[in-house]
């Protein structure tokens, strides 16, 4: 195409070259945008497919993993290892926090204070008990002990008696520190949220890092998005779930001959951006859909097209089934109907 023109501006006169140079600056402007200046236009209402040459390729699943705290790394793992969902993937130091937990969990599950406590309860009950029986066996006679000593005898059972439910509280609480040390070292650990590949170590052994600063990145290959722009015009004509077919390009495309190598694979459209993006005709609309990715073979980046089949032409809208827009002061806080 751009053999042919520079022909005809070389046989044309100076006006004449210049519209064709204008034509010439709307077919680069047209390709810029991602779809070829035929395809500008709103597709015919008989259309059932759209064409997007260019989409962007992605993986879904990408964590920047970073720490909680401030501290020193003490381990981090290389890059290409795969790691899993759950696990811990690099830590600050903290043999401090380590410590603190143990202490914790000793005192947590150690019962000797409450046998003590239990213990003394018994002994002071026990007293208090024979001085009663020995009073109560004196008969008329004078009592071996006297009221005072009866009484203060059965306030220390009382009182051991609540030193025992000092012990259990204090063990409950124990339970709590326990809990509190063992949040404070999960602090000092990386963990990753998804299976995946570290792709990336921002951050090595032995190296400060600030709180939410970035160490690795972990990507999960498993899954790969595909992005594309249709015009606002089209964009009527397709809705979440609309079917799609992807074609990844493996190769360079030959300049003559068959194609290159590409894995074609069905979905369906699993976003439909409510925004169109730029002004006047030149307003297009972000879609994607979501693939497995077929034996781990297509990467981030790879060149894609997708064909998108439209709905039938959207009818006119009657008015009878038009609401009226109600006031802004009693549509705050409403949601949108179905």
């Amino acid at each position: 195409m751009g053999t042919l023109l520079m022909e005809i501006l070389r046989s044309s006169g100076p006006r004449s070259g210049l519209a064709l140079a204008a034509l010439l600056g709307s077919f680069t402007a047209a390709a810029s945008f991602g779809v070829d200046a035929g395809e500008k236009e709103s597709p015919s209402p008989g259309s059932s497919t759209f064409f997007v040459p260019q989409a962007r390729t992605t993986f879904v699943l990408r964590r920047n993993l970073s720490a909680d705290r401030v501290g020193v790394l003490g381990m981090t793992p290389e890059e290409g290892e795969y790691v899993t969902a759950n696990s811990i993937v690099a830590k600050l130091k903290d043999e401090v926090p380590q410590a603190a937990v143990a202490a914790s969990a000793a005192k947590a599950e150690s019962d000797a204070e409450i046998t003590a406590a239990d213990k003394l309860a018994e002994s002071e009950r026990l007293e208090a008990t024979l001085m009663d029986e020995a009073n109560r066996n004196a008969g008329v006679s004078r009592p071996p002990y006297p009221k005072s000593d009866v009484d203060r005898a059965r306030l220390r059972a009382e009182a051991a008696d609540l030193q025992t439910g000092v012990k259990r509280h204090e063990k409950r609480l124990a339970g709590f520190e326990l809990a509190q040390a063992q949040a404070e070292l999960k602090t000092f650990h990386i963990i990753t949220p998804i299976d995946g590949i570290v792709t990336r170590v921002f951050k090595r052994a032995g190296e400060g890092v600030q709180q939410a600063e970035s160490i690795l990145e972990v990507v999960n290959t498993t899954i790969i998005r595909v992005e594309g722009r249709i015009p606002a015009a089209v964009a009527s004509r397709v809705k979440v779930g609309s079917p799609v077919r992807v074609r990844f390009k493996l190769g360079p495309v030959p300049q003559s001959g068959p194609p290159g190598p590409a894995i074609e694979l069905e979905a369906k459209l699993g976003f439909v951006d409510v925004s169109a993006e730029g002004v006047g005709e030149e307003r297009y609309v972000r879609v994607w859909t979501e693939l497995v990715n077929p034996r781990q073979m297509l990467r981030d980046g790879t060149p894609a097209e997708m064909t998108i089949v439209l709905d039938t032409a959207p009818g006119e809208v009657a008015d009878a089934s038009v609401e009226a827009v109600p006031e802004a002061s009693s549509r705050a806080g409403s949601k949108p109907s179905n």
